[in-house]
């Protein structure tokens, strides 16, 4: 009896160890690499007024009562494929409109144009106001 308990114990000890090392030989040789694929839209300003950051995408303009200002923004697609994108403005402020914006199709290879233009009322006071442009894809 002792040597069959016995026996069923190193039988089981063995069988762990066996699946053990498998799981190990398994996750060893199956391996993994990362791979990092580098973002194809771009974007620059082509023209506009006040100040454009470029890696933040904030638009710091200074507006007067009844004042417009605009600013276009380039996106460049360095993929073949069209890339869909939403340009989105953060516009907090009630007494300025903006236009501009939207959902583009950008051709594999190719550029859009995007124009922004904000427009202050007769009651806002003066003085520097910021926007953050943003993509959505």
């Amino acid at each position: 009896m002792k040597k069959r308990v016995l026996l069923i114990l190193l039988s089981v000890l063995i069988l762990v160890i066996m699946s053990t090392v498998a799981a190990f030989a398994y996750r060893f040789f199956s391996g993994s690499a990362s791979v990092t694929v580098p973002e194809p839209l771009s974007w620059s300003c082509v023209s506009g007024d006040g100040n454009w950051e470029n890696s933040t995408g904030s638009w710091d303009v200074s507006l007067y009562p009844g004042e417009n200002k605009s600013l276009i923004i380039r996106f460049h697609n360095a993929s073949s494929a069209d890339i869909v994108q939403a340009v989105l403005v953060d516009n907090t402020h009630p007494d300025i409109s903006l236009t501009g914006g939207g959902s583009y199709t950008i051709a594999g290879g190719g550029n859009k144009d995007v124009t922004f233009i904000l427009s202050a009322s007769q009651s806002i006071a003066p003085g520097a106001y910021s926007f953050y442009i943003t993509v959505d894809r």
